[in-house]
């Protein structure tokens, strides 16, 4: 892992939410009590002195891959 490349999931300027992934920081917030659990073994999503923290590469694809998912259990 590259940690240049590590963002906050929300709340700040630098932000994943301010990158697209999320509209708010509410949704944001909402996303990660979702799917935080899963992500978080996934190597995806993880806390660093209490901020939760993400690759924006690894965060891309497994969006994806949960929305694959959940559209093929619908």
């Amino acid at each position: 892992m590259d940690i240049r490349n590590i963002k906050p999931l929300s709340r700040s300027d630098d932000s994943l939410v301010a990158a697209g992934f999320f509209p708010s920081d509410y949704s944001a917030d909402w996303w990660r009590r979702r799917y935080g659990a899963e992500a978080a073994a996934a190597g995806v999503l993880f806390k660093v002195r209490g901020r939760w923290m993400a690759d924006p590469d690894k965060l891309a694809a497994f969006m994806a891959q949960v929305g694959q998912r959940e559209a093929l259990a619908a």
